[in-house]
């Protein structure tokens, strides 16, 4: 069992920014895997050129 400290508590008592709840929110709908694969194939590779 752990200590509790008064910044822990605080820290899990505070509101989530809506920014956080948005992100939250598009992690959970959108398949980001799917989403890479086509833009990694354009995508500048190291030792290819200049420098991404």
């Amino acid at each position: 069992m752990s200590i509790l400290m008064f910044s822990d508590i605080a820290y899990q008592a505070r509101k989530k920014a809506r920014k956080q709840v948005f992100l939250e929110k598009m992690d959970a709908v959108l398949p980001w895997m799917e989403l890479l694969e086509p833009i990694r194939k354009h995508s500048p590779k190291r030792g290819n050129g200049c420098p991404p």
